[in-house]
């Protein structure tokens, strides 16, 4: 699991191989995606966003974690803070553009609509992860 969070945050492509692999990058790809919201306020959005507490993503990833694996997600959470600090810049400000131009250049309306789809993609990933958690292996 630990090596699936460490590779997947750093945009993984193929698909988990086991049901501890998939918990992994669910668990690092919900803990990025609040990551991104603190970067896009600080970069691009200044602006009211709802942002979501840092140390409340961990503990819910946590909490929802069978309790084997909690060890090894606050190791590779751990792992993963200078990614986080530095290399998610340049993935948030590729997402953020995008936005940017599908609403012909109107950055409030980026910020909002990058923020509902951040709020999506979170709230998706802890449906799954609480769902494969609960799954005997």
């Amino acid at each position: 699991m630990l090596t699936t969070l460490i590779v997947c945050l750093a945009n993984c492509i193929a698909a988990p191989a086991s049901v501890e692999d998939q918990l992994g990058m669910l668990a690092g790809s919900y803990v990025q995606l609040c990551h991104e919201m603190h970067h896009l306020k600080r970069a691009q959005c200044p602006a009211n966003l709802d942002l979501p507490v840092i140390m409340q993503c961990y503990s819910d990833v946590y909490r929802e974690l069978p309790a084997r694996y909690r060890a090894e997600f606050k190791n590779g959470i751990s792992d993963m803070q200078p990614f986080f600090e530095t290399g998610l810049a340049s993935q948030v400000e590729t997402k953020f553009n995008r936005f940017r131009i599908s609403t012909s250049n109107d950055q409030e309306l980026a910020c909002q609509e990058m923020s509902n789809e951040n709020k999506r993609e979170r709230f998706q990933k802890m449906q799954q992860l609480k769902i494969l958690s609960k799954k005997p292996r």
